[in-house]
């Protein structure tokens, strides 16, 4: 019974003694059904297969881009993903920042374009852009990016949210649910192409890609910093004949100015050294590379360890 009993406080010191051995990078990333977290399980999983041991990486559901910095902020998480445009607004303290600018954020990797994507209902009689007033339409979690975006950019362009049948704040999965069943008329996204998401919602529901246009979108969106024209490429989605234009910003990954440079540089040293596998099995990645990881969108400073990494990377790309 005693050796029993000391071979059992032995295993449990061991087994202290190797989860303090253990470095724990979590991830703010998104819904379950997003891009975000899809994209967030996928950077950590070769982190996690090649650091058995000493690292684990782990991708934190949450609801998006205003709640990631926020919750990066106050310590809460070690990185986050946030659409460049709340990088934005969060560095420089505006919009839902106000008094509350964050000067310790710095960028870590920009990943991929995000694309402001309005799908209709096949029933909803929404063709255009100008056909949303008097709809039931999504808008997404509060405290997505999303949310956030579709708000400001209705409000710009003076559709009043109060205009609107039902303003509905659902994930995203719960989005395409309700376009399938027609409980919503309409869903905003702002999504990396091509989508899963947008594939079903067209596929199962025959639902419609709508474009935001006419001189009303063009203006607000020229005047919106970190917005840049884009078009959501002919059959990227089956029937998808012809390209429909829309306006971007960017997925990227930041974190805090005191989080150590081992963290930071086991994910950047991980993507690159997996970026072929990366863009090879991640969609919304197929055009990622070094150039692109090390500027769009990214309005706050690299931080070091990531600066120092992409820039040996950038030098071994130019060298080959």
């Amino acid at each position: 019974m005693i050796r029993f009993a000391f071979a059992s406080v032995l295993a449990i010191f061991a087994s202290t003694a190797s989860a303090q051995d253990l470095t724990f990078i979590n991830i703010g990333a998104g819904d379950l059904g997003g891009g975000y977290y899809a994209t967030a399980k996928a950077l950590c999983a070769p982190i996690n297969l090649a650091n058995v041991e000493t690292v684990r990486c782990s991708p934190e559901p949450t609801s998006g881009s205003i709640y990631n910095l926020k919750m990066l902020h106050q310590g809460e998480l070690d990185f986050a993903f946030a659409q460049s445009d709340w990088q934005l607004a969060a560095y420089e303290g505006t919009g839902p920042f106000a008094g509350n600018a964050m000067p310790n954020l710095r960028s870590v990797l920009s990943l991929y374009p995000e694309v402001v994507t309005i799908l209709a209902g096949r029933d909803s009689g929404i063709y255009r852009s100008e056909d949303l007033p008097g709809k039931r339409v999504d808008i997404g979690l509060p405290s997505s990016g999303r949310h956030a975006t579709a708000k400001a950019i209705l409000s710009r362009a003076g559709m009043n949210v109060n205009e609107f049948g039902v303003f509905s704040e659902l994930t995203t999965a719960q989005a395409v649910s309700g376009l399938c069943d027609g409980t919503i008329d309409a869903t905003f996204f702002v999504v990396g192409h091509p989508s899963e998401s947008v594939a079903r919602a067209l596929a199962e529901c025959e639902a419609r890609i709508i474009a935001p246009s006419g001189p009303i979108f063009t203006r607000v969106f020229s005047d919106s910093p970190g917005f840049v024209a884009t078009e959501i490429a002919a059959d990227t989605y089956p029937l998808q004949r012809q390209a429909i234009k829309s306006y971007a910003v960017y997925a990227t990954l930041v974190t805090r100015a005191d989080v150590p440079s081992s963290k930071v540089s086991v994910i950047v040293e991980s993507t690159l050294k997996n970026l072929t596998a990366l863009t090879d099995h991640v969609s919304q990645l197929s055009d990622l590379n070094v150039p692109n990881m090390s500027m769009r969108g990214l309005s706050a400073p690299l931080h070091s360890a990531s600066s120092v990494a992409l820039e040996e990377a950038s030098r071994n790309t130019d060298g080959d």
